[in-house]
């Protein structure tokens, strides 16, 4: 699901605010500057833009929020497809866990689509730290098709960068 006009408000807030803090620097009374790897942005291998935020014990990623595209070749009803990832509780997603750092796994997921519904399996691994975030991720979507048969689409591997 593409975020709507309020949830990128929202999030562009909330990185802007990170951005502020983290540059502020050491506060009036001397204390250290607040943790830094909390909030970061950068682009896919594709050239999409990728916005992601850790929880601040920096155990786990709340949300993580970019899109995908696979041509037209690689899908069986030969018509590209752009797909959203929010992965985030807003889209009903628990934080994705981070063990030292790294996760690795199969997140699935219900998938709607303009000419039917179905399913995706999103394969994601990620390594996170103060400064930066390298992830690679491919995917495999199914969807039936409102009118009666199905079509699949899949993402060979591609990757993401992000900087705090």
């Amino acid at each position: 699901m593409k975020p709507t006009r309020q949830r990128v408000a929202v999030m562009m807030s909330l990185a802007v605010a990170g951005a502020a803090t983290l540059a502020a620097g050491p506060s009036a009374s001397g204390t250290s500057s607040p943790r830094v790897g909390v909030v970061y942005g950068g682009r896919t291998s594709q050239g999409s833009p990728v916005w992601l935020r850790l929880r601040a014990d920096r155990r786990a990623i709340t949300i993580l929020d970019f899109d995908w595209k696979v041509p037209a070749s690689h899908c069986t009803n030969g018509r590209p497809m752009t797909m959203p990832e929010n992965f985030d509780a807003a889209d009903g997603f628990a934080p994705i866990k981070l063990h030292g750092g790294r996760f690795s796994g199969t997140i699935p997921e219900a998938v709607g689509a303009p000419d039917g519904s179905g399913s995706e399996r999103f394969k994601l691994s990620i390594a996170v730290t103060d400064t930066t975030v390298h992830a690679t991720f491919s995917a495999t979507v199914h969807v039936n098709v409102a009118t009666g048969g199905h079509y699949d689409c899949t993402l060979g591997r591609a990757s993401l960068s992000a900087d705090n």
